[in-house]
């Protein structure tokens, strides 16, 4: 009795086992290292680097299941084909289909680059910079050129675009055809393989609306003046090489003497400066009524004198508003001056402007524009911010320590109508002592908003500025309150200077002292031959750029393609500039 019961229990668990799993799900057993392999090729239909090829396919099979990501955009065809070819899956295998419309040419090697587009299915594990090779005549051409596209402002690498050849070629080639040979840039370089022998221009380009064409104005290109002949010389290389002989009851070492050939291709690795053309698109972007008494354009561009505002009620009426251009003159406030009018909940005005048309010729275009006061003004997000109209408030740069070749700033939060200099004065202090010393105002003529406050600062020395009230009254009528502050001046010892020697140069040079972020600091225009010192720089870390002025108009200017004209070349200084205090750095440039 106690073996049946033995032998039911047995049989019980058994068919509980095979129950659960006939119902369970089937899942991978867990745990292990993660696949990190990418999808092995096991097979290629016509094989990889076939010649004679006629097929309008090829297919090519994996060891694991793949996926295609974003193959359109990463498969790039050399030499390119008119149309996109047709690219799907089946099982393992990825079949790759030639358009109709397309007929190879003869004796050419095409190159079909997938770059990272073929991942395996489960991790996207990625087969990297897959290339297919086919030729349609008797040999799969070998020539090949390489070479860098750095930006032609900054001397950067490139992280995309496309660097083109073409035979055969006029100025205007790359604006109406498609390459002969092409190839990504990658990380700042790039290598066209499997070109055939002849004479090429070289061309790049940053395509933003990917058609092969350079075709918009706002499209970055590249290019080499002369044409580029590519060519190998092949050689038999004899070599000694030390082998070491485990076999030998001594465990002996022996020289070995080895051949192997030898492959230079040319010309050597190429440079490419990439620009972007001068191209002004003029329009108004911004047209608002932050407030009440201002009015706020934005532009595209620096406007000129084209600029100009009228009421459309009162033509003839003159003065009724200040104007205020930004640094780049690319913006303005007007600063309506009349209260009858910025008290109006509307104002209509006639504005005359330039503006580009659609045929990219700059016109004069006006706008009758109504503005209006908006009950939420005061809490509206505008391009400058809301500034009161029933206080004047006066900002200035002062801090300690302050530098010694600086002079005091001064803003108003409205265009200033007059200064009371008998309420504004400035004091040494010495022991508690304070004494009285004079200063000069000077108006900026181009910001009613601002000036300056300039004086013979001494070094360590401690300083008080007092402003009375009513010492800035604005052109509304309110005047400044009281204030008060007091500052010390750097040290003598705690600046350091910078003297650049450059090579000698046929060319005006352009010296900048730049920041670590690579914001221009000081800049020196410079003859050939000369030298440059940049002085009162506070000990921290500079880098040296100089520019080429061709033109000697004293700014780096850009290419033009269709000119032949190349963007100004750049050099930067191999190394970052460690200044201390009193220390004079001599920098040496080797162009």
């Amino acid at each position: 009795m106690i073996l049946i019961r033995k032998i039911s229990y047995i049989a019980g668990l058994l068919a509980i086992a095979f129950l659960s799993n006939f119902c369970a799900n089937v899942v991978a057993p867990s745990g292990g290292p993660k696949d990190v392999t990418p999808p092995e090729i096991l097979e290629m239909d016509p094989d990889n680097k076939s010649t004679n090829f006629t097929n309008d396919k090829f297919e090519i099979t994996f060891n694991e299941y793949v996926q295609l990501k974003d193959v359109n955009q990463s498969l790039l065809i050399s030499p390119p084909l008119k149309e996109k070819p047709e690219i799907k899956m089946r099982s393992k295998t990825v079949i790759v289909t030639l358009s109709k419309e397309d007929t190879l040419r003869d004796n050419t090697t095409y190159i079909f680059n997938f770059g990272n587009s073929i991942v395996d299915l489960n991790e996207g594990n990625e087969l990297e910079d897959f290339i297919y090779v086919v030729s349609t005549g008797e040999n799969i051409d070998s020539l090949r050129i390489e070479g860098s596209v750095m930006n032609a402002f900054d001397n950067k690498a490139i992280e995309e675009g496309l660097v083109m050849l073409y035979r055969n070629a006029t100025d205007s080639t790359p604006m109406l055809r498609k390459p002969d040979y092409l190839a990504r840039i990658i990380d700042g370089s790039f290598v066209i393989t499997n070109l055939t022998e002849g004479e090429y221009s070289i061309f790049c380009l940053v395509d933003e609306n990917r058609n092969m064409l350079f075709d918009l104005p706002t499209e970055k290109v590249a290019f080499l003046d002369s044409l580029i002949i590519p060519r190998a010389i092949s050689k038999l290389v004899t070599d000694t090489i030390e082998v070491f002989d485990s076999t030998s009851a001594d465990s002996v070492t022996y020289d070995s003497i080895i051949q192997y050939r030898s492959t230079k291709f040319f010309p050597k690795a190429l440079d490419l400066f990439l620009f972007e053309e001068e191209f002004h698109k003029q329009f108004l972007s911004v047209k608002e009524r932050p407030e009440k008494w201002r009015l706020f354009f934005q532009f595209s561009e620096p406007v000129d004198t084209l600029f100009q505002l009228e009421l459309t009620e009162e033509k003839s009426k003159q003065d009724w508003y200040i104007e205020e251009f930004s640094i780049n003159r690319d913006s303005i406030s007007i600063w309506i001056n009349d209260s009858i009018l910025y008290n109006k909940d509307s104002l209509e005005v006639i504005l005359s402007f330039p503006e580009t048309d659609t045929t990219n010729t700059l016109v004069l275009s006006k706008d009758t524009i109504v503005f209006t006061i908006s009950k939420n003004m005061d809490n509206k997000k505008v391009s400058q911010p809301n500034i009161k109209i029933d206080t004047l408030t006066i900002e200035n740069n002062i801090n300690t320590p302050f530098h010694t070749y600086k002079n005091i700033h001064i803003t108003a939060s409205h265009p200033i109508l007059k200064v009371d200099t008998s309420r504004i004065k400035l004091f040494t202090i010495q022991d508690s002592i304070e004494s009285e010393i004079k200063y000069n105002l000077i108006y900026d003529s181009l910001n009613q908003r601002k000036l300056e406050l300039s004086f013979e600062i001494q070094p360590d020395t401690k300083y008080k500025l007092i402003t009375d009230s009513t010492a800035f009254t604005d052109i509304y009528g309110f005047s400044s309150d009281s204030s008060a502050s007091i500052f010390t001046s750097q040290t003598k010892d705690f600046y350091s200077s910078i003297i650049v020697h450059p090579d000698t140069t046929e060319k005006q040079l352009i010296i900048q002292l730049l920041n670590t972020k690579e914001s221009v600091l000081h800049e020196h225009v410079i003859l050939p031959g000369d030298s440059c010192k940049f002085e009162n720089i506070s000990p921290g870390s500079y880098m040296i750029k100089a520019i080429f002025d061709e033109n000697s108009n004293g700014k780096w200017d850009t290419g033009k393609y269709i000119e032949k004209k190349q963007a100004e070349k750049v050099y930067y200084y191999p190394q970052s500039i460690e200044t201390k205090s009193g220390w004079d750095n001599k920098i040496d440039l080797k162009f």
